[in-house]
């Protein structure tokens, strides 16, 4: 027998009050909040009790859940409630689009709509678009037109266009360089653009006389270095026009230290010669034979300076055996599975070391570029985006304001008329990077579309949500007014904004009209809001317009009813941002 399962959930009772999004409950059982076995589940839609349906946000606790949306209704303390559960076709509708949202971000589409060639590379030459690189592009440092030897080769193509451009092997001084015409006019060259530095000095070892020499060449001569500033042959270095002085030799320096080995009562030692005795290491300050070093602590007699002391002997076992040999910087690993002998092992390569000197595992998830902590910003007014220090890359959700509903005119006796529904405004998404966002980023929310006056007039247009120019979502127009005897047009959602994905807003019902008054229906008249972060007012006929519930979507229009009054429109809803942060810690 198959079990019917739940359709909505009303154990115990609430605490809520009005424009909060903190729900309290008394003897409730919500569960916890990894959702394991929950009875209710974020997704969900409180409010059923007063005609409302707020998406749950998230699950605190038993006792504790946060709505999505302000709570529009009345305040109540300890009162009955109700949720409608969402079901899982629907749950799993969500989690799928969200997939596509992040599969339709162009770069797929970029990559397979490239046409693929020989010797070719594909790269990114804008967001969700692609391109192909030669292998000439990679491996060609400059781009030139033509190229000579000599700057006289170049006056054969005095006369190009502007932009043709001509590398000149040798400008004159063994440079090469690059020239682009400026003008139609013969002659007209840019500045050389130098491609290589000056020619270097040619080293030809000790200077001869039977050598000749050509114009920078260098040489080694009465323990000075030379360069040739001209040719020249069996010409002696000499400060003067055939040659300059590179470098000349300095004073000798200090007698430096004279390793003699172990000490040997019988050698003679000589000032600065160093001996090996006891395990330290001494420098002869005197000329001496068959005087020893002193004992430790004394550092110093007549003939010799201590110059470096023995070390602590280790206290250890000493039964692990090292190898010949290892590369500096490299790290041991044990060699057999004794555990007594090492070998060299691998490199700390310079990835290894930045994970290695990382304080935290925060800091280790920066290196890695992966995030540990989900931050979100709700704006419901505009202010100003300032990304937290430890933000890898964002999820901008944009949503434009609803524009208000259509008023109505005075209808004949027996008759029904209505003014169009608000339409919801664009939905917009941008994946934006901490460079993406800079410093900070100002958001915008759009205003609410008003309400059609009853004179009859048009709803107004809902306002333009934006993060900066990265993400905008414009407001859906507002319903057209109803005549008597005659119905409004809806107005048309926000039509796509910019961003990673942009998707136009659900426009406003038609108005109802009628003939007669036997039959009333209701309806949503006001377009939806994308997510469902917001809902159309419904056409409540022979009545005024009813507001936009929650962000973005559209409020309906007036309706008269057998000659009862003129009747205004419904206010749109204002427009909504929703800032998602993914943050290394």
């Amino acid at each position: 027998m198959a079990a019917i399962l739940p359709s909505s959930y009303k154990e115990g009772t609430v605490t809520i009050a009005n424009g909060s999004t903190a729900v309290t409950g008394t003897n409730t059982f919500w569960g916890d909040p990894n959702g394991e076995g929950n009875p209710i589940l974020p997704g969900d839609w409180f409010g059923v009790h007063k005609g409302y349906a707020i998406r749950i946000a998230s699950i605190e606790g038993n006792g504790a859940l946060t709505l999505a949306n302000p709570w529009p209704g009345p305040s109540q303390t300890d009162a009955a409630y109700e949720v409608m559960l969402q079901s899982d076709n629907a749950r799993m509708a969500t989690s799928t689009r969200q997939l596509l949202q992040q599969l339709m971000n162009g770069n797929i589409a970029a990559f397979t709509g490239l046409s693929g060639e020989p010797d070719t590379v594909p790269y990114f030459v804008g967001p969700g678009a692609m391109g192909l690189l030669t292998r000439q592009d990679l491996t060609q440092g400059v781009n030139y037109d033509v190229q000579v030897d000599t700057l006289t080769d170049r006056a054969a193509y005095d006369l190009q266009v502007p932009g043709f451009a001509i590398l000149v092997s040798d400008v004159g001084d063994g440079r090469a360089a690059i020239y682009s015409k400026v003008t139609a006019a013969s002659g007209d060259w840019s500045d050389p653009a130098y491609i290589t530095g000056p020619r270097g000095l040619n080293w030809k070892g000790a200077w001869s006389g039977a050598t000749a020499y050509e114009k920078d060449d260098a040489v080694s001569y009465n323990n000075a270095s030379w360069i040739a500033l001209v040719e020249n042959n069996n010409v002696a270095p000499v400060a003067g026009a055939t040659w300059g002085l590179l470098a000349a030799r300095g004073a000798t320096g200090a007698i430096g230290v004279n390793p003699r080995g172990a000490y040997d009562n019988a050698t003679a030692y000589a000032v600065t010669d160093s001996v090996l005795y006891n395990g330290s290491t001494w420098i002869a300050i005197a000329a001496t034979i068959g005087n020893a070093p002193p004992n430790l602590p004394t550092t110093s007699n007549t003939w010799w300076q201590l110059l470096a002391q023995k070390g602590v002997d280790g206290t250890g076992t000493g039964d692990v055996v090292g190898p010949i040999g290892a590369v500096d910087g490299n790290v041991p690993v044990f060699d057999t599975a004794t555990g007594k002998k090492l070998k060299d092992g691998f490199p700390v390569t310079a990835y290894m070391k930045t994970l290695l000197d990382d304080t935290d595992s925060g800091a280790a998830r920066a290196t890695l570029a992966g995030f540990g902590v989900v931050r979100q910003t709700v704006f419901t007014a505009s202010g100003t985006f300032t990304p937290h220090a430890d933000m890898i890359y964002c999820i901008i959700d944009c949503y434009g304001a609803g524009g208000g509903g259509g008023g109505a005119a005075l209808t004949t006796s027996n008759t029904i008329n209505g003014a169009g529904g608000g339409g919801a405004g664009a939905k917009s998404r941008k994946i934006a990077s901490k460079a993406d966002i800079g410093a900070s980023q100002a958001v915008s929310i759009g205003a609410a579309g008003t309400a059609g006056s009853s004179a009859p007039g048009d709803g107004g247009n809902g306002g333009t949500s934006s993060v900066g120019t990265l993400c905008t979502a414009p407001g859906g127009s507002g319903g057209k007014a109803a005549g008597a005897g005659s119905s409004g047009l809806g107005g048309a959602g926000g039509v796509a904004g910019t961003g990673d994905l942009s998707l136009p807003g659900c426009p406003g019902v038609t108005g109802f009209r009628s003939g007669t008054t036997l039959t009333i229906v209701y309806m949503r008249q006001g377009g939806d809001a994308a997510d469902s972060v917001g809902f159309g007012g419904p056409l409540l006929l022979g009545a005024a317009g009813a507001p936009a519930v929650g962000y973005s979507a559209g409020g309906s229009g007036g309706s008269d009813y057998s000659g009862g009054g003129t009747k205004a429109g419904g206010v749109g809803a204002n427009g909504l941002v929703v800032i998602t942060q993914f943050c290394a810690r």
